[in-house]
């Protein structure tokens, strides 16, 4: 008798129901049973190995004792997380700047208070940890010119040289000889809100700063990322002033050597508050931002690579939501971890997605118990990654999530 089975899965949250057939078989009723499991079988291994990796988890671990928003972070040598700065909402609905400074211990999973920063400061880009440990703030909001320098052994902040020229909305970039370059800015202290095309380097060895030449476009908000090859890659931002900004697709890259500027290959897509990070093959990914007020702050969902062999940006797999000022961290396995961030006018985003670089494609992530923008993450020495403050639509954050990345179909 000719029998025919069907085996129907539902594998995991996004995929659609998929329907197996067994052969027909001219055989017994425990024959065809027998062959319906193999099937079976089948379905689930060749499913597991389809699915790129499992979606990973979330689970809160404590609160800061201040919201930090736009405030800055970093991984010290001994596997500690520093957070300083940012700013809170007070009462009277008014944004102040803070200067708390809190450590959190991967250990224990605790935060506790560390000496205050010498000056108040928000819209922090990146806390740099120099060669000697010790870590380097400088400028941001509200167009400060002063760096401080925060020694993790004694739990203390103190001043170093001043910035050339204050400014906030640039970027800091270790290079490998131990100086830090700082490029673009905004002063928002002056008439008509001037943006800096200028960039500066600081020398650790003498505290101070000097003039590293000027890019070819000035502009903040923009992306950094130091390459393989010791130059530093700077993309997007915007050139005008805030009210009326226009996000750039132009590129630049910086060599330390010559201390020079040369421009290279525009984006696809101007995009301004923008994340870039550099993949294990040497490449550059940029992905997310916004098109600036002049279009009228659109969220993008595009992403793109770029190739410093060719000097070109080529198109990849687009986020599945468009989202701006979000974190984005690369893992140890090499894919890239974007979580949480804003779609404007007012939708801040709780989910995450996961770029694999391998094959050009995102999946999700999970999603955190909270909404935030304006937060910042990094990867802690056992691969887990740790999302601290930012903001909801109610005001700053004092809650932390951690991601632990699931592992490959192939790693299962």
């Amino acid at each position: 008798m000719s029998t025919r089975c069907q085996v129907t899965l539902l594998w995991g949250s996004r995929h659609s129901l998929r329907h197996e057939s067994c052969v027909q078989m001219q055989t017994s009723g425990t024959a065809t049973i027998v062959a319906c499991c193999v099937a079976l079988l089948a379905v689930l291994v060749s499913s597991a190995v389809a699915e790129p990796h499992a979606t990973g988890s979330w689970r809160t671990v404590g609160s800061t004792a201040v919201g930090h928003e736009s405030a800055g972070l970093a991984l010290l040598g001994d596997g500690r997380v520093l957070v300083a700065g940012g700013h809170a909402l007070t009462r009277g609905r008014k944004w102040v700047l803070i200067d708390s400074a809190e450590l959190y211990d991967p250990k224990t999973e605790n935060w506790q208070a560390t000496g205050a920063l010498v000056e108040k400061r928000q819209g922090i880009g990146s806390l740099v940890v120099l060669k000697d440990g010790k870590v380097l703030l400088a400028g941001e909001h509200d167009t400060l010119s002063g760096a401080e320098l925060y020694d993790p052994e004694l739990g203390k902040w103190s001043a170093t040289g001043k910035l050339l020229t204050g400014r906030g909305g640039h970027t800091t970039t270790l290079l490998p000889n131990g100086k830090v370059l700082i490029a673009g800015g905004i002063d928002y202290s002056a008439d008509g809100t001037p943006v800096f095309g200028t960039a500066e380097l600081y020398d650790p060895d003498k505290a101070n700063w000097g003039a590293a030449g000027s890019m070819a476009a000035s502009r903040f908000k923009h992306a950094a990322v130091l390459l393989a090859s010791g130059e530093v890659l700077v993309a997007g931002g915007t050139s005008t002033e805030p009210s009326n900004d226009r996000a750039l697709a132009s590129a630049e890259i910086y060599n330390p050597v010559a201390g020079t500027w040369r421009t290279v290959d525009s984006m696809a897509a101007g995009r301004e508050l923008a994340k870039t990070i550099l993949l294990p093959d040497g490449k550059v990914f940029a992905v997310g931002g916004s098109t600036g007020h002049v279009g009228k702050r659109k969220a993008l969902a595009s992403a793109e690579v770029f190739d410093p062999k060719t000097g070109r940006w080529t198109s990849t797999g687009a986020l599945a939501e468009a989202r701006t000022q979000f974190s984005m961290t690369l893992l140890q396995d090499g894919r890239v971890l974007v979580v949480g961030g804003a779609r404007p006018p007012a939708s801040a985003l709780s989910t995450a997605e996961i770029y694999d670089p391998t094959s050009g494609t995102w999946s999700e992530a999970g999603a955190m118990k909270t909404r935030r923008w304006n937060h910042r993450a990094v990867l802690l020495p056992n691969g887990d990654v740790l999302v601290v403050g930012g903001c909801d639509l109610l005001g700053e954050l004092t809650s932390v999530e951690l991601y632990s990345p699931g592992l490959r179909g192939s790693e299962k």
